[in-house]
């Protein structure tokens, strides 16, 4: 069985803004969470989905997926 799991960070509503995708490393502290976007959540796993280079890289992975800084 191939799988990707996704991490969001806190689940925010509202638009996609940029996102960013990190290795399995944590990228947010417990004093300092990060935020992910339900809608970008959806639109990475959409991307694994459609897009087989999308899928070859994160395949067999847990990334972490926030919202780009500047996006907020």
């Amino acid at each position: 069985m191939k799988w990707v799991v996704v991490r969001p960070d806190t689940l925010l509503e509202g638009a996609a803004p940029a996102y960013s995708l990190h290795d399995e490393s944590l990228v947010s502290g417990l004093f300092r969470p990060e935020s992910t976007n339900m809608a970008n959540v959806a639109n990475f796993v959409c991307d694994l989905v459609t897009d087989a280079e999308t899928w070859d890289r994160w395949v067999g992975q847990l990334p972490v997926i926030v919202n780009e800084r500047s996006a907020r």
